[in-house]
């Protein structure tokens, strides 16, 4: 799992931000399934993935809002 700092993720573009979205997503809904699972005894992952996608959706707004 690697998070993307918020600099990095201001400069990709639009459609990028899309498929890391929907990356993130997949990686949240995995994580959330090993845990319960007992595959995955580190929990620390699904904050970090929930705060990554929040900070992914708040930059999709800005971006469309000047597009605008």
């Amino acid at each position: 799992m690697a998070v993307i700092t918020l600099p990095e993720l201001r400069q990709m573009p639009e459609s990028k931000l899309w498929k890391e979205l929907h990356a993130k997503r997949h990686e949240l809904a995995q994580a959330r399934l090993f845990v319960k699972t007992g595959r995955e005894q580190n929990t620390s992952k699904i904050p970090a993935l929930k705060k990554n996608i929040a900070q992914i959706h708040t930059l999709l707004t800005q971006k469309q809002r000047t597009a605008a």
